[in-house]
């Protein structure tokens, strides 16, 4: 005949509950929060941005995304600068911005991207209006509005900066000037001292 006995208890004893409605699975310690969602019945996982605690879902929250082809169904939070974002049904959405943030109010269609207030609208775009960011015209690198361009693409055949316009010459009494190298090359057109007509590159 044997006999048993606990000889010593290192981790305590733990209390099993049952796990609380929706979770399949959930922490040992609470069971109101999920750590799985029951598979026949079309459930995501989304876990709370602030506090983490998680929960099933019949469809992801605004601020979240999805992703589709996962195996686990699973709510993928927005990107920070997001207050919405894409919910095509790939995990990438979440970088794809529908509308912006509270912090993030410059918003660039064209890329569904937000930005805030110390960067705003990004190096190739305008702030068109309330606080809309639009890229700027072709061969123009920064600009101020669709028609005054501060800085033309160096590589482009229109590379000279006149009076807010991309230039492939200067008129005369002006000459070509460049500062710079690689991207950051700007050139512009010059007014020549007087009394020159015409003048050599600066």
């Amino acid at each position: 005949m044997f006999v048993y006995k606990i000889d010593e208890i290192t981790n305590g004893l733990l209390t099993k509950f049952e796990c609380g409605y929706p979770c399949a699975t959930c922490d040992a310690r609470d069971p109101s929060i999920c750590t799985s969602c029951p598979k026949n019945r079309n459930r995501y996982l989304q876990r709370d941005k602030t506090t983490g605690r998680a929960t099933c879902k019949s469809r992801c929250d605004r601020g979240y995304t999805f992703d589709r082809r996962a195996r686990e169904k699973e709510c993928f939070p927005c990107d920070v600068s997001c207050k919405t974002c894409r919910r095509g049904g790939s995990s990438q959405d979440r970088k794809f911005c529908v509308t912006c943030a509270n912090d993030y109010q410059y918003f660039w269609r064209e890329e569904a991207k937000c930005f805030n207030t110390l960067t705003r609208c990004p190096q190739g775009t305008y702030n068109s209006s309330r606080n809309r960011c639009t890229r700027c015209p072709k061969d123009c690198f920064a600009c101020r509005n669709k028609k005054q361009c501060e800085w033309c693409n160096p590589f482009s055949k229109i590379p000279l900066l006149f009076n807010g316009q991309c230039s492939s010459t200067c008129k005369k009494r002006f000459t070509p000037s460049f500062q710079g190298v690689g991207d950051d090359r700007m050139g512009r057109c010059v007014k020549c001292e007087d009394p020159c007509y015409t003048c050599e590159e600066g």
